[in-house]
């Protein structure tokens, strides 16, 4: 393939062409000259030009230039035809007169001009062709279809744990939730028919290679081995050796035959005899390293040979798995109308290839569009090039351009294939080349000649870029002028940074340094006095968030102010979005504290931390939010999200910082996300949840953050990937030479893997062989050398790369764009390239950076007022209370220090389990555990116990509980809990009776624990036993009572009482336990209720709450007296609470499932003193002390 320079008013105007258009050498203005001449020459419509590019912007850009160039070429017609080559030759063969009116009417059409993205020129075909193609009229497009399948995953996921549990719980101990199997799985979902999953057969093959090689090797070296590892030993040592030898050896041989499950039977691979500390020393230390690599290859293989067998198994099921799933959100996509983006060029590649029906098409579409460009072609996939060639391979008077600069490609991960653009020189007849770089000066164009070149630019190339992708050196337009700035900085700038020694690995954490020495830098081209450079031409390219992250913290303590603008810059992950998120559920659940003290704190409503504390503090302050917040979630409710959200803009936000800008684009433009969203989620919780969701996701294909005027007027980072099309006078490359693991995103390792076999077709595999990774690998290394030809080529005037020897530097892109060796000399390797054109390439190395990577003295902390030529330590002279903690029952009771928060008490001991079928009562029916507590707490919780629609309350219930209480309609539910409510539960007191203001339901409580004892705490809970065993007059031996013999119990007690309730003047506490003691009403009896609750120190807890009680009954009664006014503790087992029908010797009328302890006045004096710190006598003391509740 010879390619011609490209010179617009020679190129034929039929057959097809590839046209290379390397960085800065006017791809568009070529482009609009071409089409100028279609339409003259060629006599076609602007309709009849298709001009295909990828970008919505690209488009609009293309036609702005071509509407550009019609309006001066009819303004200027006669002049240009006497001064510009490319008008002389046009005019030659035109008519004047002919050639305005086809202008004039080009331009008058020009808005109907078939300018597409490849996306909007296959939904245009697709819509033209509708009953070809047998889609429906009234389709909507999505750019991706994410929502869908999220959904179908979480159902696959569903469905295997009920149909396959076995196969759930394989792939839940890798992937235990749908967003992590999407993030690793996501982009294979549409390729599960191509997809391959390595065999365990495969893995224990490689266990047999491994072990055959290594025991081969050693057979071969044997007599070498003794010689330096045996034979220089005596005795028992020696034999020791052998024997050592002989089980290594012997364990090889067989780990070289055995299947699979023998080889996960063998012992661990005895490889004592290679111990690298026996020869560590030694001179033929190489040598034996490399006799034993093979032994130390299996070994990593082999000691994770189960877990890689388990992790096989789970790719086999997400194999199956994905098959479904992309089946299923099919189904979702046809049900609601959907189609995306990519579904459009499936489709239509799809219906161009079907036959004669596919034939006929394309030649109505080649006959619609007898010519067509492709613009950014070597982003091109395979079936956008499919939908081409079927289109124009047998047009014989049509005419395809195809444009674009294969050294570009660097769009791998949104599907753009680089070996679709080499398939398409099979299929073009003409090759081309623009070789005249307009953008850069003499001097830049030079430097990156020389950098991807290979070699000297009088000699034979190098294969830089592999894939017999050449490059060709571009000539300089000599029109773009050099700086002139008081530096002696050359066009092409390497900074080396040597920190310790140069064959060091520089560290990560280094790369901060390089930052702060890229920000002094810069701050010295600004205020250069030879030539004004302004913050606008200077832009800074990295490859991530974290190269971006490192570089902004540099400058903004070099006060210069920037942006970071990326192609992938999303705005659900933008920090206006958390904060957003996190109001609104402020808003919706505004009773309950930890959502509403997040809200405002989340820094989007103008808080800091000392105001929140002065409100806080301010009670009416604190209520006027809560009601404000509450008027919000009115307006919503009533009158819709966007009415809410600006009353809450205009009442509330207030943007804080010097991003205010950036923070209420942001925020404007989620409202009208959101807005959007709420036509589809009409309810509040819907919205918030959707909303969340599109936070969590890992898409690219998202809305992005709007740009900002303000924004051209900074320095500008930007991702090496959104540089593309782009230029900057003063380029920075800040981490050229640092390497990034393709096997790797982040910290994960990449599960599907990707490359392409010798005939360009792509594969795709779960996990990978190590050929397969290898190819991968290859692949993403010769993309990161067009990236940074990308980045490279970005700069008009100067381009800096910092350099430092990071960890594997030689598979970094610099280091394989000049094809460095392992251990490589940097500066001994740049030194050279500098030479070779000093004029053009600059070499500098920086040996002491650690003192000249500092921010500038101004930016240190002021130390005025400080002897600096004495300093002294502060001395720490307050007292820390180490021995202050948050406690509670739970804490008391299990010994969980620190961890006192106390939550409301749903029996969470008890195991799940569902209990003898033939019962048929629901109390004793309902499974155990936390899940039945928690049905039963919000039963009686929302229940009004005198006026509650039962039935209405249990249908809530049984959407709430569905799984728990599938087996009993509303109606039952219904009636059990009227019969809860009105059980007697003694002295005339039921539930049913209590009036709803005489009640206080899951009553939350706090009092300070004053250097109490948990050895008194223990007896007063063995005298209280004593007390009510003596009351019953039972004669059970007591168990001692033993609690955490903590130093002093001193902080804050905490927890959460079921109920207090009021009767005949006096008070009671009330606990519920959803516990099973049995199967019948005679197993919750007083005596079996006594011991379940000694045996799980209920005592302790109810004497808690009981002093909770007492004390807060002191600071609201004015003439308390426990004697008149505590009426003591009733525990409800509910699954047994019912009249008792055969008491077998208690009294007839009593109930089943109620405890019943009064608590003596004495006993809660005692109790108060002990948390007070003092003695039971010590009563002025007590009564000083308060609880303090939140009621």
């Amino acid at each position: 393939m010879k390619l011609e320079p490209l010179h617009a008013e020679q190129i034929p105007l039929t057959g097809r062409h590839l046209i290379e258009a390397s960085a800065g050498t006017g791809k568009t203005f070529n482009i609009t000259r071409i089409y100028l001449r279609l339409l003259l020459e060629k006599d076609l419509t602007v309709e009849q030009i298709l001009v295909m590019t990828f970008t919505k912007d690209a488009t609009e850009e293309i036609k702005s230039r071509i509407g550009q160039v019609l309006r001066n070429t009819i303004a200027n017609w006669d002049d240009l035809a006497v001064n510009d080559a490319f008008y002389q030759t046009v005019a030659k063969s035109l008519d004047k007169a002919q050639a305005m009116a086809k202008l004039h009417r080009a331009l008058l059409f020009l808005d109907d001009a078939a300018i597409f993205t490849i996306h909007g020129f296959c939904k245009r075909v697709l819509s033209e062709f509708a009953f070809d193609s047998g889609l429906l009229f009234n389709l909507a497009m999505e750019s991706s279809c994410q929502e869908q399948t999220v959904e179908a995953v979480q159902d696959w996921y569903r469905l295997l744990a009920k149909q396959a549990p076995d196969d759930y719980l394989t792939v839940a101990e890798f992937w235990p939730e749908p967003a992590q199997f999407i993030q690793v799985f996501g982009q294979a979902i549409d390729k599960h028919a191509s997809l391959t999953v390595p065999s365990p057969v495969d893995l224990a093959l490689q266990v047999n290679q491994l072990a055959a090689h290594a025991v081969d090797n050693l057979s071969s070296h044997q007599a070498f081995l003794f010689e330096q590892l045996v034979d220089n030993q005596k005795g028992a040592k020696r034999l020791e050796r052998i024997s050592e030898y002989e089980q290594l050896t012997a364990w090889l041989a067989d780990a070289s035959t055995l299947q699979l499950p023998e080889l996960l039977a063998l012992p661990a691979l005895p490889a004592s005899f290679t111990d690298g500390r026996r020869y560590g020393r030694s001179k033929v230390k190489t040598t034996l390293v490399e006799i034993f690599t093979p032994i130390n290859e299996l070994k990593q293989v082999f000691g994770g040979l189960a877990e890689k067998v388990k992790r096989l198994a789970a790719y086999q099921v997400v194999a199956s798995g994905l098959e479904i799933i992309a089946d299923a959100v099919e189904r979702k996509k046809q049900h609601l109308g959907l189609l995306s983006f990519d579904d459009l060029i499936a489709i239509l590649a799809k219906q161009l290839s079907a036959g004669d029906a596919g034939k006929k098409l394309a030649r109505q579409l080649a006959k619609q569009y007898p010519a067509a460009m492709v613009d950014e072609f070597q982003d091109t996939d395979p079936n956008q090039f499919n939908i081409l060639t079927q289109i124009y391979q047998s047009a014989e008077l049509a005419t395809l351009f195809l444009i674009g600069d294969p050294k570009q490609a660097i769009y791998a991960f949104r599907g753009g294939d680089i070996f679709t653009y080499l398939t398409a020189r099979n299929f073009c007849q003409h090759f081309w080349v623009m070789d005249t770089n307009w953008r850069s000066t003499a001097g830049m164009i030079q430097g990156y000649n020389r950098l991807f070149y290979g070699s000297s630019l009088d000699e034979a190339g190098a294969n830089t870029f592999g894939s017999n992708i050449p490059y060709h050196p571009v000539n300089a337009s000599n029109t773009v002028t050099s700086l002139d700035l008081a530096d002696d900085d050359k066009s092409l700038q390497f900074v080396h940074f040597i920190f310790d020694d140069e064959a060091e690995t520089a560290k990560p954490a280094q790369r901060s340094e390089m930052a702060f020495w890229l920000a002094g830098k810069i701050t010295s081209l600004l205020s250069d006095n030879k030539q004004a450079i302004s913050a606008a031409d200077i832009a800074i390219l990295v490859r991530d968030g974290t190269e971006a992250a490192i570089v902004k913290q540099a400058l903004t303590a070099y006060d210069l102010a920037s942006v970071y603008l990326s192609n992938r810059s999303n705005l659900w992950h933008s920090e206006q979005a958390s904060q957003l998120l996190l109001v609104l559920k402020a808003v919706l659940f505004l009773e309950q504290d930890r959502y509403f003290n997040a809200g405002l704190a989340s820094g989007l409503l103008g808080h800091t931390p000392s105001s929140l504390l002065a409100l806080s503090n301010d009670e009416l302050a604190w209520q006027d939010v809560k009601f404000a917040f509450k008027a919000i979630r009115d307006e919503w409710q009533h009158k819709g999200f966007i009415s809410a959200a600006l009353k809450l803009l205009h009442e509330h936000v207030s943007v804080l910082g010097e991003t205010k800008e950036r923070a209420l684009t942001n925020l404007l433009h989620l409202f009208e996300l959101l807005q959007a969203a709420s036509a589809r989620y009409h309810q509040p919780l819907e919205l918030v949840y959707w909303f969340e969701q599109q936070i969590n996701l890992e898409s690219t294909e998202s809305d992005a953050e709007l740009r900002l005027e303000s924004d051209e007027q900074l320095i500008k980072i930007v991702t090496q990937h959104g540089s593309k099309g782009l230029e900057y006078p003063v380029v920075f490359v800040p981490f050229a030479s640092r390497h990034k693991d393709p096997g790797k995103i982040g910290n994960r390792h990449v599960t599907v893997i990707e490359y392409h076999d010798e005939t360009g077709q792509l594969h795709t595999s779960l996990s990978g062989n190590e050929q397969q990774l290898a190819k991968m690998a290859e692949e993403a290394y010769a993309e990161s050398i067009r990236l940074l030809y990308v980045a490279v080529t970005r700069a008009a005037q100067r381009c800096y790369l910092l350099v430092a020897n990071f960890d594997k530097v030689e598979r970094s892109p610099l280091g394989k764009t000049l094809a460095w060796p392992a251990k490589v000399n940097i500066s001994e390797q740049l030194n050279a390239l500098s030479a070779q054109y000093p004029q053009a390439i600059g070499y500098q190395c920086l040996n002491d950076v650690t003192t000249s990577a500092q921010a500038p003295e101004k930016h240190k902390p002021s130390l005025s007022g400080i002897d600096e030529s004495d300093p002294k330590v502060a001395t720490f002279t307050s007292k820390i209370e180490r021995d202050w903690w948050l406690s509670s029952f739970t804490a008391l009771s299990k010994n969980l220090r620190h961890g006192g928060v106390s939550r409301p008490d749903r029996d969470l001991d008890e195991q799940p389990a569902i209990v003898a079928s033939n019962v048929n009562r629901i109390g004793f029916d309902l499974a155990k555990g936390a899940q039945t507590g928690n049905l039963l707490h919000d039963l009686l919780e929302l229940g009004d116990f005198q006026h509650q629609d039962w039935l209405a309350l249990s249908q809530a219930m049984k959407v709430k509980y569905a799984a728990l209480l599938a087996q009993w309609s509303a109606d039952e539910l219904a009636n059990w809990c009227q019969q809860l409510v009105r059980c007697d539960l003694g002295d005339g007191i039921c539930l049913a009776g209590l009036n709803a203001n005489r009640v206080l339901k899951e009553q939350e409580f706090y009092f300070p624990m004053e250097k109490a004892s948990s050895q008194k705490l223990a007896v007063l809970v063995y005298q209280h036993r004593q007390r009510q065993m003596a009351k019953d007059q039972a004669h059970t031996q007591l168990k001692a009572v033993k609690l955490p013999a903590y130093q002093a119990l001193k902080g804050m007690m905490h927890g959460f009482v079921d109920l207090i309730f009021e009767h005949q003047g006096k008070y009671y506490v009330c606990d519920y336990k959803s516990t099973h003691l049995g199967d019948a009403a005679e197993h919750y009896h007083h005596s079996a209720l006594q011991q379940n609750i000694a045996e799980n120190y209920y005592d302790l807890q109810y004497l808690i709450y009981c002093l909770a009680l007492h004390r807060l009954l002191k600071s609201r009664i004015s003439d308390y007296d426990p004697t008149k006014h505590f009426g003591g503790v009733f525990y409800l087992y509910l699954r047994g609470l019912q009249v008792s029908e055969n008491p077998k010797g208690n009294n007839a009328s009593s109930p089943t499932g109620v405890f019943f302890s009064d608590v003596s006045a004495d006993e809660l004096a005692a109790m108060d003193a002990l948390f007070a710190g003092a003695d039971s006598t010590d009563g002025e003391r007590s009564n000083e002390l308060g609880v303090v509740t939140n009621d």
